[in-house]
């Protein structure tokens, strides 16, 4: 974990999560309203977003100088350095279609819309994913068992059922402040702005295009 002295060497937070005013009215037609099981648990499994599965982060050029400058990385992450040669090997070793030609490769690692780049899980499984990833399924098995319980027995005691709902809504919280933990940059004993900010804009960019495709 990171000393306070540590994190003050971090990058500030850049990325804010999207939130919309809502448009006021009287509707007569169906208003239908859309919602994300889970939205930045699931992003950091699907994009496998961790730590450990982070490669490094595509360095800013603001000024004319550095824009004359050949690609670099910011050479930390976190308040941890972080050498541009290993950010170099993974772009080499797993992001292929940036030295071959072919349309049939397939990349390994990507970089996220912050510059952040991550390998995939099939290079490294990262720790958040595989702990969200079981927190959610158990949340699902927890919900399933509720309505089989209410199907399946008889005069059924309802302080199973309040069980059950009060397990499956602390996991739901434990995976919704994931993305809190990585951000806490003050009080937290593992911030790193580099991740929460990939989770944010990957979040502002699945919401903008639902919110495209739906339209």
């Amino acid at each position: 974990s990171p000393s306070l002295q540590d994190t003050n060497k971090q990058e500030a937070l850049e990325a804010q999560a999207l939130t919309l005013e809502p448009q006021s009215g009287h509707r007569r037609d169906p208003v239908i309203v859309c919602d994300f099981t889970a939205l930045y648990p699931s992003l950091v499994i699907a994009y496998n977003l961790c730590y450990s599965t982070c490669a490094g982060k595509l360095d800013y050029h603001s000024t004319r100088n550095e824009m004359r400058q050949e690609g670099r990385t910011t050479s930390k992450i976190g308040p941890v350095q972080y050498d541009e040669s290993k950010t170099a090997t993974a772009l080499r070793h797993h992001m292929k279609s940036l030295t071959s030609e072919k349309s049939t490769v397939t990349d390994r690692s990507y970089i996220a819309p912050t510059g952040a780049i991550y390998v995939s899980e099939t290079v490294l499984k990262g720790v958040l994913p595989q702990v969200l990833d079981e927190i959610l399924s158990t949340r699902a098995m927890l919900k399933r068992a509720a309505k089989l319980y209410k199907a399946n027995v008889k005069d059924l005691s309802p302080s199973i059922l309040r069980q059950l709902e009060a397990r499956q809504l602390a996991l739901k919280y434990v995976a919704n402040v994931t993305y809190g933990y990585t951000s806490a940059t003050f009080s937290g004993r593992c911030a790193i702005p580099l991740l929460a900010d990939t989770i944010v804009e990957c979040g502002r960019r699945t919401l903008t295009n639902a919110i495209n495709l739906a339209n």
